[in-house]
């Protein structure tokens, strides 16, 4: 039971290991944002933005909605705590 616990909390590290996983994170904190709309804001290609969106995803730290034709993405209730306290480290 300790090994499984303490691979999750590896693979979760892994996943915020990234800064670029940590500012998506920080911006879903205050909305939701399209792909398109983060890719603006950080100043890097929708490509780059998807792949780190898919690896919040597939760890449940973000999920996508439907909103017209575009998906936006909004941050895990769960992980808003996370959040509040990463950004703690920011000031």
């Amino acid at each position: 039971m300790y090994g499984l616990l303490a691979e999750k909390y590896q693979n979760l590290y892994k996943v915020l290991a990234h800064p670029t996983r940590i500012k998506i994170i920080r911006m879903l904190t205050k909305t939701k944002y399209d792909v398109s709309s983060i890719a603006t804001k950080l100043e890097l290609n929708q490509s780059n933005i998807s792949q780190h969106l898919q690896i919040l995803r597939k760890n449940r730290i973000v999920f996508s909605k439907s909103q017209g034709k575009r998906r936006v993405y909004v941050l895990s209730d769960s992980y808003k705590r996370l959040a509040d306290y990463l950004e703690k480290f920011n000031s």
